[in-house]
């Protein structure tokens, strides 16, 4: 039986995609696709969403976030 997966979206600074990027992979993410939303190079802000295992969000994943994004990037399920 395969995991429950299901999908993420969420805001980051365009400065911190590459980590929100990483960070989605290092948990089975899925499915990444991205939008740049406004402004351009770091001051822009990013649209992500991804799908990812249940239980890779459930162990760690938005404290994982938040530190590498120093508290700038949001997910929502």
């Amino acid at each position: 039986m395969l995991p429950t997966r299901t999908r993420l979206g969420g805001f980051a600074r365009a400065e911190y995609f590459s980590a929100m990027m990483d960070l989605c992979f290092e948990h089975r993410g899925s499915n990444l696709d991205w939008h740049a939303l406004d402004g351009h190079g770091e001051d822009g802000r990013v649209l992500m969403t991804a799908t990812l295992p249940l239980a890779e969000i459930v162990t760690g994943f938005f404290d994982k976030l938040k530190s590498r994004s120093s508290g700038f990037a949001s997910f929502e399920c």
